[in-house]
């Protein structure tokens, strides 16, 4: 927990300078030992380029790492690399299943994703 903290820490400012780099360190170390907030964002960090270079396969390695302890952001952003098919291979039932998993804990984006998907792909509306 304290990784994770110091992750925080140093991607906000808060105390320190702010240093994405520093805070990927951070946050990597945290998800490395399980953590399923680290696993999160240092997927988001690689997914943006924040603080590493971008890398949309680590991306989908650490959200999937985090989407499998039921982290509702984690399934949100595997899903739309799987929709999108950067870091994955396209497969829009995947972005379906996670978007899915992660609507029914609440984020509105996940829910937003889906009715597109509907639109595009009736299958998706039953």
């Amino acid at each position: 927990m304290a990784q994770f903290s110091l992750g925080v820490m140093y991607h906000n400012g808060f105390g320190v300078t702010k240093d994405f780099s520093e805070a990927a360190k951070w946050y990597k170390k945290a998800a490395e030992l399980g953590l399923v907030e680290g696993q999160y964002y240092i997927g988001r960090m690689y997914g943006i380029g924040e603080g590493v270079t971008k890398d949309l396969s680590e991306a989908a390695k650490w959200y999937r790492k985090a989407a499998e302890q039921g982290h509702a952001d984690g399934q949100y952003g595997l899903g739309n690399l799987y929709y999108s098919g950067k870091g994955v291979p396209l497969d829009k039932m995947k972005a379906y299943t996670f978007w899915m998993k992660a609507a029914r804990q609440g984020p509105e984006n996940s829910q937003h994703n889906l009715d597109i998907l509907c639109k595009e792909s009736p299958w998706a509306c039953k």
